[in-house]
């Protein structure tokens, strides 16, 4: 029986195995930039001998959470956050790594990329002309702002998984608990 149209069955064979797209959230300093940096010691099959580690997080600049035996693995790309945090995303994730013998790249993380892409599209003035100015120019995202960060972070992930690369993009967890004395449960996942 043939497959139906758009898709392809890979079977079990892990040299058919298309590329990865590995989304992990934890809370900070739970150890997911150490756990994200050892695939290519731990699987260099699939990972390949070396990864992009995009810098969006300060904290991962220094590399100071991956292991000294991971780090010579990590070919570190620091984000400038005065710039379109999008754009140098996107232009990452096009750039031809695979000429370079990369073929993973890991996000580390996407939750600070969407909190400079939320500043950079509220203090834009492109999706409501009616911001509170905070002063030091400034100013408090509305509705639109949100909806625009979404569109663009799903845009990111599609990317990646259009990529043909392997992506383990890592996000901060958030609990969010109800004030006291009112009902409800805590939620939390991904921010």
């Amino acid at each position: 029986q043939a497959p139906p149209k758009g898709w392809t069955r890979l079977g079990t064979d892990p040299a058919k195995t298309g590329p990865a797209l590995i989304c992990m959230n934890g809370a900070g300093e739970a150890g997911k930039s150490r756990f994200a940096a050892t695939a290519c010691r731990a699987w260099p099959e699939r990972f390949g001998p070396r990864a992009v580690l995009i810098c969006v997080d300060p904290e991962a600049e220094a590399l100071g959470p991956v292991l000294l035996e991971d780090r010579p693995n990590m070919e570190r790309v620091v984000i400038n956050h005065n710039v379109d945090v999008f754009d140098q995303l996107k232009d990452i994730y096009k750039y031809n790594w695979k000429a370079e013998g990369i073929t993973t790249i890991i996000t580390d993380t996407m939750t600070v990329a969407t909190q400079s892409m939320l500043a950079q599209v509220t203090n834009s003035g492109k999706f409501s002309e009616r911001h509170v100015d905070l002063g030091g120019g400034i100013k408090a995202p509305m509705m639109g702002d949100y909806g625009a960060v979404q569109t663009l972070t799903m845009s990111l992930l599609r990317m990646q998984q259009q990529s043909g690369m392997n992506h383990i993009c890592l996000f901060h967890d958030q609990e969010v608990r109800p004030d006291a004395g009112q009902p409800g449960e805590p939620i939390g996942g991904p921010a």
